[in-house]
């Protein structure tokens, strides 16, 4: 089932009242424009009761949200990220940041129980 761009904005809503001021172990969560739904990224090694409880109600929200499990958590690398500018992942080769990779709304936001970025 194809979702238009209000039905996803509408189901991130949904997602994010469930979150409200933070799940443990809830880390990112964001529309997925490609594959047509909501991801919802959970560090499991952080599990709660609470954890459990939000995964049995945004699972009952239906196949437009997407849970990914993992055991580890994201780490913001060094720098800051601008649009245009270059950036080399890892050792990989040059990239560059594209300027709608930028915009708060179609990037993944970080949980407010997310441990706090080092430098």
């Amino acid at each position: 089932m194809r979702r238009s761009a209000a039905d996803l904005e509408n189901l991130l809503g949904d997602v994010e009242k469930l979150i409200g001021d933070g799940v443990p172990g809830v880390y990112s969560w964001g529309v997925d424009v490609r594959d047509n739904r909501v991801d919802v990224t959970v560090n499991t090694t952080r599990k709660t009761e609470a954890t459990e409880r939000f995964l049995e109600k945004v699972r009952a929200l239906g196949d437009g949200v997407h849970v990914v499990e993992t055991r580890s958590q994201q780490r913001q690398q060094a720098g800051t990220v601008q649009a245009g500018s270059p950036w080399w992942p890892g050792s990989e080769t040059y990239c560059s940041v594209r300027p709608s990779a930028c915009r708060p709304r179609r990037r993944r936001r970080p949980s407010p129980t997310a441990p706090a970025r080092t430098r």
